[in-house]
């Protein structure tokens, strides 16, 4: 069979290139840095209870929608300004100060507000100190947006290792300390102080006082379009840590703060490697509508081949990884980081929707379904609430199918692509991905008196053996083709 599009991306040694930076790179940072980052975590979870991971999380929720949305719109505009001058990256930091001041005072002035509208007190005095941390946002705009535009993807990934693992080691320092409560805040703090400080090394940028009332407005205006389409989608997974507070406690939302611990671990491995390629490609080829097709049906296809096994081996290894590195009190996990593995297959067809419709600059089209995603999810979840936390946690299906089912058309028609040629490009991974499934279930009734480890590694030798094995039986020759663009140079 051949299921590969005939589309190929202008430029196929240039596309290479950058997925080769991207790809290697991300799994280096994975194999190096993300498993110390993972054991510092799993020690952090042995020495601090859900509670204080549950309140730091809702502590979190307003300030991490402003700095994820903040940081991601801002870079992803001057990317599609294409205007790296010391000037204008100058203005765009102190444009960005006067904004993140007063969102910083906003938050500071509502901590006490915001708390006890959730039940929870405590939550005031961690959410005034994260408040300074967007003051940081600024100064890591400028460094982002030039490694970007130099397909500097070894320098993003080694600095996000790097930051991560000094913010985690910082924690653990303070979990072991009579300040344990405050662990997870000096965490936060020390990895986007590092940040900043290795990105402004690594690219030799300062902002200079300088200020362009033009290049501001150009700026602001590009940004907060794709701000206010982002908002949303951005806002919709800290929607989820609300709800799970609000209908089943604090310790619900530990639990599940853990499980996206260890989720966003293997978002790490099997989709980040992806995610900052779709701005950049795409934009970059967005004059040819070949090319923007060839682009989003080889990304699409690449990220099948490697996320579906992933997120889906992790739903079916999932109790046995919770019940090998938590204590038992993180129980709970397994039956949420279940959920959230089962998830994985609707990512390569929705994940890189904000990215697609940003970079075609269909702005209306994503705020529309952002905002849809987001009543979808509240719907979801709200509705099987009844049935448990974990049940809870899977309504956020309700949005996925939802995805697929208007988002997905109009990320084709905005790259040009037929749904047949995507149906084509990633119905080899999702075959295989299925047998993959079929084979493990089947063999996990024989192994419920084995240990965890053994029961692991069984399970994980299964799969491997059945999803390469259809593979490489039956779709061999487009997995072939969905690697010539890798390999070409």
């Amino acid at each position: 069979m051949n299921a590969t599009s005939d589309n190929e991306p202008a430029g196929a040694g240039h596309v290479g290139k950058a997925i080769r930076s991207a790809v290697v790179w991300n799994f280096a940072t994975m194999a190096f840095g993300q498993v110390a980052i993972a054991s510092v975590f799993l020690l952090l979870a042995g020495k601090i209870d859900p509670v204080i991971f549950g309140t730091f999380a809702l502590a979190a929720v307003l300030v991490d929608i402003f700095y994820n949305i903040g940081t991601s719109s801002a870079v992803d505009a001057l990317v599609q300004q294409q205007d790296y001058s010391r000037r204008t990256l100058s203005t765009v930091t102190w444009a960005a100060m006067g904004f993140c001041v007063i969102a910083a005072t906003i938050f500071m002035t509502c901590a006490g507000w915001y708390a006890n509208a959730i039940g929870t007190p405590q939550v005031a005095g961690i959410l005034e100190i994260l408040s300074l941390t967007t003051l940081m946002i600024p100064f890591v705009i400028g460094p982002m947006a030039i490694m970007r535009e130099r397909l500097d993807f070894k320098g993003i990934a080694v600095l996000s290792m790097i930051s991560s693992l000094t913010g985690s080691l910082a924690a653990l320092a303070v979990a072991y300390s009579p300040y344990i409560e405050w662990a997870l805040v000096v965490q936060r703090i020390v990895m986007t102080l590092t940040l900043f400080g290795l990105a402004t090394i690594r690219t030799r940028f300062l902002p200079a006082f300088k200020f362009d009332l033009q290049a501001a407005r150009t700026w602001l205006s590009s940004t907060s379009r794709i701000f206010a389409g982002q908002s949303f989608a951005n806002t919709t997974p800290r929607l989820v840590d609300l709800l799970m507070g609000i209908f089943f406690g604090v310790a619900a939302v530990g639990h599940l703060r853990v499980a996206l611990k260890l989720y966003e671990l293997a978002i790490s491995l099997f989709v980040n490697p992806f995610t900052q390629l779709w701005v950049v490609l795409l934009t970059r080829a967005r004059e040819s509508k070949e090319s923007i097709s060839g682009i989003f049906v080889h990304l699409s296809t690449l990220l099948s081949l490697v996320a579906l096994p992933g997120f889906i081996g992790l739903a079916l290894v999932a109790r046995e990884i919770v019940a090998i590195t938590l204590n038992a009190e993180y129980a709970p996990v397994a039956d949420m980081l279940m959920v959230l593995g089962a998830l994985g297959f609707f990512v390569p067809l929705n994940h890189s929707r904000n990215a697609v419709l940003t970079a075609t600059r269909q702005f209306s089209s994503l705020v529309q379904l952002s905002m849809a995603d987001m009543i979808a999810t509240i719907f979801g979840m709200v509705a099987l609430s009844y049935f448990g936390a974990p049940a809870m946690l899977g309504g956020i299906g309700v949005s996925s199918v939802m995805l697929v089912m208007f988002a997905l058309p109009t990320m084709l028609r905005a790259t040009h692509t037929t749904a047949r040629d995507l149906f084509t490009a990633v119905l080899p991974p999702y075959a295989a991905v299925t047998a993959m499934a079929i084979g493990v279930l089947a063999v996990a009734p024989l192994l419920a008196s084995y240990d965890p480890i053994p029961s692991l590694i069984i399970k994980v030798l299964v799969g491997a053996t059945i999803y390469l094995g259809t593979l490489g039986l039956f779709f061999r020759r487009s997995v072939i083709d969905s690697f010539k663009l890798v390999a070409a140079r």
